[in-house]
């Protein structure tokens, strides 16, 4: 919309719908709207004012004029236009907007300039970089901002273009964490892009992530959306999924597997289940009452929210809030905001489930009730019991299928749950399996767990495995994790894999990394990002943090400065195992 009409178009759009016969409320509504967008017209002329009269060999004054009234014809007056509308937003202190699939719309400007010759590829390289570089101003609100690369475009074709390379180049030069790119693949894929995507990955940044287009475009099909709509997703955040223009922003919260399975574990302790089968259905009981009270309480705190603010720029900028003289947070967008549901743990919880199965059920090495003291005393003199939890049972990222068809079964009875709610608003709630850093607070509110884990550390980050028990490598990690069924975490996925890299072998690494992505995702696997700064360097880092102030890692959904993560986070990151290809 912005790039098509140009701020001026927007403005001749909302008057023209002034014109029209409507209830005063609507028109309140669109006067708000041409003032707001009026009031960004009005800066964009004052900053071109700035320039006048001045020496100004990049010519300025002239592009900012043409920006503020016309759309753009260039593909600097593109990127300058995007770049203002974020700001503006953040001065709305809006954080972690989102780019979205920026390699597509601006393709067309590219392609213009590149083919009449009035632009060359390495000026479109360094305008790339000096927006990344903007990104990296201060006193922006979580200035987390994600860039979709490639996939399908939304009539079914490859939409990989040279700008998406020239993206991921920018992002190399510039190395902030702040252009959190994710690259999604599909089956038609160029392998070149899969090739670069690595070569970015291996300097250590952690970015992109890569994303399945043909498991989340199928399950959002599946939801009732549009298939050129399903083709068209982006990420807002982190991994939130999104469909751009057209949705009215989301939030979402977290919510604790592993609090569930030990509140299950004291309720029954004096009368347990006579089969690991009744205890299974008693906590899978409990884990949808849970999801059922945490989708009231996050519609109490949204309601208030929603009645509280609206926002006509925005929404100026969302379809049909136009047409249809509303806030997109009333009814003017044509998706309503979703809410996000991230369920944390899911491979503590299945590796605990599995360990009560053996421990107290099949070799019956002690009762459900003991297993309870023995995780109240925090495993204190009982070092051979722990033992035993940790190391003689299975463990979920290592291609055991006893374990993996439990996380498997945990994902079903969340997501079921999580698709019966809906917002305030009527729009879907999504199912996550993602934690940002909250692995580690939620950590925090349980006790020792059954899978030998000790009181108040983390629990296993995002969907990944539980840091180090994942000893099979990484084709044990995808056997496992390609047995969850993904329509489960359609509102965001978040795997962790942490690689040790070598120079001497880094052009074998390629291809493994690249076969071994490829296969993950032909069995069903939705999501994945890859951490390649060894230990020892980290280890350095938290020792000397002075000498490592520019070193980016992956944390969660997002990439950051090592140096700059509370030392918990740091950690969590350093649990990690450490795989080779």
């Amino acid at each position: 919309t912005l790039l098509e009409l140009g701020v001026g178009g927007i403005l001749e759009k909302i008057r023209e719908e002034q014109k029209k016969t409507r209830p005063a409320e609507e028109q309140e509504y669109l006067s708000a709207m041409e003032k707001a967008v009026g009031a960004f017209q009005s800066w964009l002329y004052s900053l071109a004012a700035f320039y006048r009269g001045k020496d100004d060999p990049h010519g300025h004054e002239k592009r900012l004029e043409a920006i503020a009234s016309r759309p753009p014809s260039t593909f600097w007056e593109a990127v300058q236009l995007v770049w203002l509308v974020d700001l503006a937003l953040a001065l709305e202190e809006r954080g972690a907007m989102a780019f979205g699939r920026m390699d597509q719309y601006l393709y067309p400007f590219y392609l213009k300039e590149i083919n009449s010759g009035s632009m060359s590829r390495e000026m479109t390289l360094e305008l790339l970089c000096h927006l990344f570089a903007k990104l990296e101003e201060p006193l922006r609100l979580n200035p987390i901002n994600n860039f979709a690369l490639a996939g399908l475009k939304p009539d079914g074709e490859d939409g990989t273009n040279e700008l998406s390379f020239l993206m991921l180049e920018a992002a190399a030069r510039v190395r902030s964490p702040n252009h959190n790119l994710t690259a999604r693949w599909h089956a038609n894929t160029p392998q070149e892009f899969k090739e670069a995507c690595f070569d970015l990955i291996a300097t250590g940044i952690g970015f992109p992530s890569i994303v399945n287009d043909e498991v989340l475009v199928k399950g959002l099909i599946d939801l009732g959306y549009p298939p050129e709509e399903a083709r068209n997703y982006c990420f807002v955040g982190c991994i939130e999924t999104y469909f751009p223009g057209r949705t009215a922003p989301w939030a979402d919260s977290r919510f604790n597997f592993l609090k569930v399975l030990e509140d299950t574990l004291k309720e029954v302790q004096d009368s347990p289940p006579p089969t690991f089968d009744a205890f299974l259905s008693l906590y899978f009981q409990k884990l949808r009452q849970g999801i059922q009270d945490h989708g009231r309480w996050i519609n109490q705190l949204e309601d208030y929210d929603y009645n509280q603010y609206n926002s006509p720029f925005l929404s100026a900028l969302i379809q049909d809030c136009i047409t249809r003289g509303r806030d997109m947070n009333a009814g003017g967008a044509i998706h309503p905001a979703m809410h996000g549901i991230g369920g944390m743990g899911i491979a503590t919880v299945a590796d605990s489930l599995a360990a009560i199965r053996q421990a107290v059920y099949e070799e019956q090495v002690f009762s459900l009730k003991k297993l309870v003291q023995i995780l109240e005393a925090n495993f204190e003199g009982y070092t051979w019991e722990r033992e035993y939890l940790l190391n003689r049972c299975p463990k979920y990222g290592n291609g055991q299928r006893s374990v993996d068809e439990l996380a498997k079964k945990v994902a079903e009875v969340f997501g079921e749950a999580t698709y019966s709610l809906r917002t305030t608003q009527g729009g879907l709630v999504l199912p996550l399996l993602a934690a940002n850093v909250n692995n580690i607070d939620a950590g925090r509110e349980v006790g020792a767990s059954p899978d030998g884990r000790l009181a108040k550390t983390p629990v296993s980050d995002a969907a990944s495995p539980h840091f180090g028990r994942d000893k099979n490598g990484p084709a044990g990690v995808i056997d496992s994790l390609s047995q969850v069924d993904y329509i489960n975490s359609l509102g965001g996925n978040v795997v962790n894999m942490k690689l040790t890299l070598s120079k001497d072998t880094l052009e074998k690494d390629k291809a493994a990394f690249v076969a071994l992505i490829t296969t993950y995702f032909r069995r069903g696997g939705l999501q994945m990002q890859f951490n390649t700064t060894d230990r020892e360097t980290l280890l350095a880092a938290q020792k000397d943090p002075e000498s490592y102030s520019t070193l980016v890692v992956r944390v969660s959904g997002f990439s950051a400065y090592f140096t700059q993560l509370a030392v918990e986070v740091q950690n969590d990151i350093l649990a990690r195992t450490e795989h080779r290809l």
